[in-house]
Parts: C-alpha cells; sequence; structure tokens
C-alpha cells in the first residue's frame, strides 16, 4: 500500500514566484494565457477572413500577429496586422501582459493597491485604474451569473419589521 508521503505532492495553487518563472519564457507565457481562455493563439484575418495568423514577438517584447498568407485582388498580400491583447478584457492597455497578470494576481491574493503599483513596476495613477476594472470585471461577473435569493420559487421573509419612522410619536412598533 502506498501512502501519501510517497507520492509527489500535488500543489495546484498558483504563486507569485510561479507567475514570475512564467513569465521568463514568452512561449510558456502565451500558453498559459491561451489555456485558460485569456487570449487566443489561433486567429481569423478580420480583413481576409482566412484562418492561422502567426505570432512573433518584437524587440521591444511586445507580440504582434500578421496575416501575410491570403493573396488579395491585385496580388498583394494581406499583411494585416494586430496585437496580442485584441479581442479580450486586455484589448486597449499600453502595459505588458506580464505586468496586468500580475496585477490581477496580487489584486485577487488582496494585496494593497499601492503595495500591487510599487511589485509590478506601475504609477499610482494606472493602479487607480486596474483596481476599478478589476472591481468592474467582478461586479458584472457576479451580475450577470448569479442565481435569485432563495433559488427558484417564492422568496419567505421571516422575522421582519415593518414601520414608518414616527421619531418618538404615536405607536411604538416593537419586536
Amino acid at each position: 500500500m502506498a501512502l501519501n508521503r510517497d507520492r509527489p505532492a500535488k500543489n495546484d495553487r498558483w504563486t507569485f514566484s510561479k507567475l514570475d518563472r512564467l513569465s521568463e519564457n514568452s512561449d510558456d507565457l502565451l500558453s498559459f494565457l491561451d489555456v485558460h481562455g485569456i487570449v487566443s493563439l489561433t486567429r481569423r484575418c478580420g480583413k481576409c477572413g482566412k484562418d492561422g495568423m502567426s505570432y512573433n514577438e518584437r524587440p521591444n517584447g511586445q507580440i504582434r500577429f500578421r496575416c501575410g498568407k491570403a493573396i488579395l485582388p491585385g496580388g498583394k498580400k494581406c499583411n494585416r496586422e494586430e496585437g496580442l491583447l485584441a479581442g479580450s478584457f486586455m484589448t486597449d492597455t499600453k502595459l505588458p501582459v506580464i505586468v496586468i497578470s500580475k496585477y490581477i494576481f496580487m489584486w485577487l491574493s488582496g494585496q494593497e493597491q499601492m503595495k500591487i503599483a510599487e511589485e509590478v513596476g506601475i504609477s499610482k495613477v494606472a493602479s487607480v485604474h486596474w483596481n476599478k476594472f478589476c472591481r468592474q470585471v467582478v461586479y458584472w461577473s457576479v451580475k450577470n451569473r448569479a442565481s435569485p435569493v432563495g433559488g427558484l420559487g417564492d422568496v419567505e421573509i421571516d422575522e421582519s419589521k415593518f414601520g414608518k419612522r414616527k421619531y418618538n410619536r404615536g405607536h411604538r412598533v416593537d419586536g
């Protein structure tokens, strides 16, 4: 009989150091983001409609997708280019993907806003913006997926006190 101590420990919990190691290799980071549905690595060109846009990393670390496969009328290649975050909830950001990932991870861990800003190296203004954005995403997620109180059917109210304010005049309601 094998004991639990004989097997390797299963540690599926994410830590900041795991996220930091993931950011060292852009291919690992991209596959992680693709698997978790944050970005898609299979793209369809919005200009010519062909599948299979290829991606490459620029010297500044920015990842871009380029079509270049289809031939348009007149014998030219499509050459449409779009950023990695196009079509995701991070579409209009100018911050690198790993900075955003670290910010969201620390925000979900309950860190203070200014501590997160210092740790990931962004301004206080950007931190306020991302904090507000994260709260909005959680709000809309809960609002769109929440079930009604009490489940299906009628909701019972018990031990409630209904009355209007009398400011110490007239009938007093106790209980």
